[in-house]
């Protein structure tokens, strides 16, 4: 929808206006000041004079919440490492558009984004990931996900697999043996010893 724009100059500074007075399409004047290279920032020194501004025109400004996504990707000659985050994050898009003396138009456009409401973020990274406590590189694979003030992250190398979350495996062996054929069968065993005291409490 758009919006109406004024142009001021305030202590040698050019002011831009964003508002609108339309009734049902009312918008509070925003104030923004644009630099030489025609960018926009907030502005809040003193408030323009009404009736001072000396170009009108067009604009356009919308906000709301928004998900950036980023991936990133980086291969060196000591590892390789897949990276995504997203972040949400309000933001302010402004546009407006001034009509100059001899009937041209200066266009202007900039995005504001404040910080993040949250970010969530994941990587996969292989080869060197750290180094050990002999001061040697670390080989292995690292997996870190970080979701707002929540993290999770599982590394494996050649001592083991160190892990914040859960290892969801069939079966584990120590030295050979299978860990759930050992219980199972002390459990078994445990059943029958239990089961044969019961018979031996029915015979009294």
């Amino acid at each position: 929808m758009f919006k109406k724009t004024r142009e001021y100059t305030i202590n040698g500074k050019t002011i831009i206006e964003i508002y609108n007075d339309d009734a049902g399409r009312e918008l509070a004047s925003k104030y923004y000041e644009v630099a030489t290279n025609g960018s926009l920032t907030a502005y809040s020194g003193t408030t323009p004079t009404a009736g001072t501004h000396i170009r009108t025109g067009t604009g356009e400004y919308t906000e709301g919440v928004y998900d950036i996504a980023k991936v990133h990707n980086t291969v060196t000659n000591k590892n390789v490492t897949y990276k995504e985050s997203v972040q949400t994050v309000n933001q302010q898009v402004v546009q407006a558009a001034i009509t100059n003396p001899d009937g041209s138009t200066t266009i202007l456009n900039q995005q504001f984004n404040q910080n993040p409401i949250k970010t969530t973020e994941q990587y996969v990274s292989t080869g060197i990931i750290g180094t050990n406590e002999d001061k040697s590189n670390k080989y292995g694979l690292e997996v870190v996900k970080t979701d707002g003030d929540k993290k999770e992250s599982t590394e494996v190398t050649a001592s083991g697999i160190t892990t914040t979350g859960v290892i969801n495996a069939a079966d584990y062996q120590i030295g050979g043996v299978s860990i759930v054929e050992n219980i199972n069968k002390e459990v078994g065993n445990a059943t029958k010893q239990l089961d044969n005291k019961i018979a031996e409490v029915d015979h009294v």
